[in-house]
């Protein structure tokens, strides 16, 4: 049985400074990678990183915010017969990380297009992002702590078709041991077109 904070509990925590109002996430620069091609001239994508602090007063172990995003899209002058059908980000813990928690916790459907916020908390600090696609935005968590991966579902064929993917993740490990978390991203793509034409789906 879960019961609350007595008075004197509460007076103590708070003489002790151990009660903080809500703080936002200090984020570091964000590390962008060299543009992501495949080998038929399909479609590309541009992915970025950032760590940020969530640590604060009285916590039992250091926590980390890393958001992972990237944009993607079909090849200007592409592929004739295909298209993308999924972009992703991800990122892979090979440490001692435990989950705090990660977001989206549940498959966001857009139609036509709009914004998903991105949110995380562990005690008194949030960490916030927004994606802006169109389609479908699926979370992939892993057994393991801090391994997942987040995919935009849908399609783009012409090279105005610009989508985005994201996630948000917040870990911890025990105090004075190294963050140990890689990232990781494509896409997929699919036949829309095959000669001789009997349906085009392309588009």
């Amino acid at each position: 049985m879960v019961t609350a904070p007595s008075r004197e509990e509460m007076k103590a925590q708070e003489d002790a400074g151990l009660i903080t109002i809500q703080q936002e996430t200090k984020w570091y620069q964000p590390k962008c990678y060299e543009r992501h091609h495949d080998g038929e001239n399909v479609g590309w994508l541009d992915a970025c990183g950032a760590f940020g602090d969530m640590n604060y007063a009285g916590q039992t172990r250091d926590n980390m915010a890393y958001k992972m995003y990237a944009s993607c899209g079909a090849m200007k002058n592409g592929h004739p017969f295909k298209e993308l059908d999924e972009c992703y980000v991800g990122i892979d813990s090979y440490g001692p990380e435990a989950w705090n928690s990660y977001s989206p916790s549940s498959t966001q459907y857009l139609q036509p297009c709009g914004d998903i916020p991105l949110s995380v908390t562990i005690g008194p600090v949030t960490a916030g992002h927004v994606v802006k696609t169109c389609g479908k935005l699926v979370p992939e968590p892993e057994a393991e702590p801090g391994d997942m991966r987040a995919t935009w579902v849908g399609d783009a064929y012409w090279a105005e078709d610009v989508r985005e993917t994201g996630l948000l993740a917040s870990v911890g490990i025990p105090p004075h041991l190294t963050w140990s978390l890689i990232s990781n991203w494509g896409f997929v793509y699919s036949e829309c077109q095959l000669p001789p034409v009997i349906i085009d789906t392309c588009g």
